[in-house]
């Protein structure tokens, strides 16, 4: 049913008493050195791109700039593709109700979108601000909105394929017998009843939810211009299909009741202002204009508009036929972006015309994967998406095609020798539909390898490749497949009187040098057995005294922790050889090394005002780069953030065989965790290029090794402990080369 009249007439002046909405909630690798992000300079960025399905593409641009880390992510829509459309989302439970967006787009089958309108955030039913428009049928608009000026724009996209942003302005006029006497506040926008509202079947097929929140209602039922039924006060009404529902505040039924009776002509006009509704096929509001014409432009809403904040944005480009949807991430690791960076970042990803949506903690963009799994690919900053009123999703309407691709992906990316693992074979169309299919052959590099049922079994550890055909086709799996190198045990000892129990936990390293707790797959035995009981992580002494040990087995390590029960005197229990992680790149000192390629000694001097002050320096050394950086206040961002585009285009310059880093802070204690993943991104990729890594920091009195993804993070224990006691775990670093061979060794001299 359409509500579309021809009236143009402004209201008459004193006629409403109208509520202002105020805004409740704000709310491959690439790295460009230099380049400006705005307000700030982006030093370093990794960039990736991912085609969701035909028209569809996700780009993620993670930078670290001289204001902080950035992360971006970018939804762009084709849309001439015949096959995707966009459209407003909301709750498909109960109208109003407010839902995550993941659940929005689940229950509407969209492939991706992002949060919508603003709306008010407190209760779990609520109402957005602007125009909302599904399927070409009204959903929802309010006489308030942009009623005193352009406060808040609105996305609209026409019958004829053609998006574009305005600040939309509506008068809604309800006349029975001619008079209007009662003022109409909105269509379907349900906030506190506290004025009139008109209830479509667009919203709700009778009123028994609105009753249960609001009791006492009055319902004016309308069907083809004329009042057909006036309910007693909460009764709950039928809303036709070819009519409306006038539903009002118990507070007022008994003044405006007396205008209204069954039979009476009534006629509601609703007037949009330099739109025609029926050529609207989708349309969400939003907040304030930030790009026009290519260029920076400020009207209407902005919320927070000089703070970096979490931001959602729409934007059209040039030629009208793509839609561009950017989510900035803010208030964690991300910085977020200020009115003015928002509207830079939407003209570099090619934003002609730019409005915001709502964004702080509901800011979120989801993107369904080929297994059907909606993933938030953005970090919410309230740390989990919040209830939002609507959302904006995308969709993909076409049919299942021929299979255009193989796909085989493993369970799991890591596995345990002797595991088994599930390998999915599948085929994708054009358009991103999943087709089940059978792989005619399967290869492994493994030998030893079984693969039955849909599972395969690793034979040997190490990484394995995976290369399967199907119908002319071919696709390629990879999984690494470990070891368990070491056991480790804490406490190193068990004192106990008799009876007591002490709880155990359990870490280890794996064959790549990488430490991970451990929580379950531990069995144990007691030597001797009279001593005690382990079973759960709890080790519990029995009613005697003695001395024994405790060994403990996961998988293919062992390793022991002795046991003292009671008064033992000065016995001292002799352990087993415990099994441990060796790094095959280490060596111990012998005659065959030959002059080191690069040597890193830890600190010489115990007081910190005679170290030397650590500054970025780099070097090439033949096949090696050696670059100097420092993170002496938490990071290399917090001292001194120019390393970030100085040490990638020192590697790139120099075009190395092996990179050695030389620091004074562990990178992985830097104090923002999400520095370290993309510092340590950043050296993966020239890990993956063949560049052996090793980072070298000298921090504390320790002396460890980490290697995580091939990269050594080793850490050198200082010479002093004190100013007069020599440290023992002090090391120095020195690297060989002999060919393609490398080797490393850690001596006390």
């Amino acid at each position: 049913m359409r509500f579309f009249g021809a009236v143009t007439a402004d209201r008459r002046a004193g006629a409403s008493i109208r509520r202002r909405l105020i805004a409740a909630a704000l709310c491959a690798a690439v790295f460009l050195p230099g380049a400006p992000v705005y307000a700030s300079d982006r030093l370093y960025e990794i960039q990736k791109t991912t085609a969701v399905c035909n028209g569809v593409t996700y780009e993620e641009s993670r930078s670290v700039t001289n204001a902080g880390l950035l992360d971006i992510h970018v939804l762009k829509v084709n849309l001439n593709d015949p096959y995707i459309t966009i459209n407003l989302v909301e709750s498909g439970k109960e109208y109003g109700l407010r839902e995550t967006v993941s659940t929005l787009l689940r229950e509407s089958n969209a492939i991706a979108g992002v949060n919508g309108d603003f709306f008010g955030v407190n209760g779990a039913y609520s109402a957005g601000f602007g125009l909302s428009v599904k399927d070409g049928r009204l959903i929802s608009v309010s006489a308030d909105s942009n009623d005193g000026g352009n406060d808040f724009a609105s996305f609209v996209y026409t019958q004829q394929n053609i998006p574009f942003i305005s600040f939309i302005k509506t008068n809604i006029h309800f006349y029975n017998d001619g008079v209007e006497n009662i003022q109409v506040h909105s269509i379907n926008k349900i906030t506190d009843m506290v004025y009139p509202v008109i209830l479509t079947s667009q919203a709700m097929q009778n009123t028994a939810s609105l009753d249960s929140r609001f009791p006492g209602l009055l319902k004016i039922v309308v069907i083809g211009q004329q009042i057909t039924y006036i309910s007693q006060l909460g009764e709950t009404v039928n809303v036709p299909e070819d009519g409306y529902v006038l539903a009002i505040q118990q507070a007022s039924a008994d003044y405006f009741g007396q205008f209204f009776s069954v039979g009476q002509r009534a006629v509601l006009q609703v007037v949009p202002y330099g739109i025609d509704f029926a050529n609207i096929k989708t349309a969400v509001g939003g907040g304030g204009l930030i790009l026009k014409d290519g260029e920076t432009f400020t009207m209407g809403t902005i919320a927070s508009g000089n703070k970096r904040e979490p931001r959602t944005a729409i934007g059209i480009n040039r030629e009208q036929n793509q839609l561009i949807l950017v989510q900035v991430d803010g208030r964690t690791h991300s910085i977020g972006a200020n009115q003015d960076e928002m509207a830079w970042i939407m003209k570099r990803y090619g934003a002609y015309n730019a409005m915001h949506l709502d964004g702080g903690g509901s800011s979120a963009m989801v993107i369904r994967d080929p297994d059907g799994q909606y993933n938030t690919v953005n970090r919410v900053s309230d740390g989990a998406e919040r209830k939002v009123i609507n959302a904006l999703g995308i969709f993909n309407n076409a049919p299942v095609g021929n299979a255009e691709k193989l796909v085989a992906a493993f369970e799991k990316e890591t596995v345990w020798l002797g595991e088994s693992v599930k390998l999915s074979v599948y085929g994708l169309d054009a358009y991103g539909h999943r087709i089940e299919t059978q792989p005619d052959t399967i290869a492994f590099s493994d030998p030893e390898a079984v693969y039955a049922n849909g599972y395969y079994t690793p034979g040997n550890e190490g990484k394995a490749d995976i290369y399967v055909q199907s119908g002319g086709m071919m696709a390629q799996a990879e999984l690494k497949v470990k070891t368990l190198a070491e056991l480790i045990i804490n406490p190193e000892a068990i004192r106990l009187n008799a009876g007591e129990a002490k709880a155990l936990s359990f870490s280890g390293i794996d064959s790549d040098g990488a430490q991970f707790n451990i929580t379950e797959g531990v069995s144990y035995e007691v030597f001797p057995s009279e001593l005690g009981t382990a079973f759960g992580g709890v080790f519990t002494a029995s009613a005697i005294s003695g001395a024994g040990y405790l060994k403990c087995t996961v998988r293919q390590a062992t390793a022991y922790v002795p046991i003292y029960i009671g008064d033992t005197g000065d016995v001292t229990v002799t352990l087993p050889n415990k099994q441990r992680f060796r790094d095959p790149l280490r060596s111990e000192p012998n005659e065959t090394l030959t002059e080191p390629a690069v040597i890193v000694e830890g600190e010489k001097v115990f007081s910190p005002e005679d170290r030397e002050p650590a500054v970025y320096g780099a070097r090439q050394n033949g096949r090696f780069a050696i670059l100097r950086v420092t993170g002496e206040r938490g990071g290399l961002l917090a001292t001194d953030l120019t390393q970030w585009a100085k040490f990638p285009n020192d590697i790139d310059s120099m075009n190395p065989g092996g990179i050695v880093m030389e620091t004074d802070l562990n990178p992985r204690n830097f104090s923002q965790p999400k520095e370290f993943e993309l510092f340590h991104e950043a050296l993966t990729a020239y890990q993956a290029q063949g560049k052996q890594v090793f980072v070298i920091s000298k921090q504390g009195q320790e002396t460890s090794t980490r290697i995580q993804d091939g990269i050594r993070y080793i850490n050198i224990g200082a010479m002093w402990k004190d100013a007069e006691t020599i440290n023992e775990n002090y090391r120095v670093f020195r690297l060989y080369a002999s060919g393609d061979s490398l080797t490393y060794t850690l001596t006390a001299e």
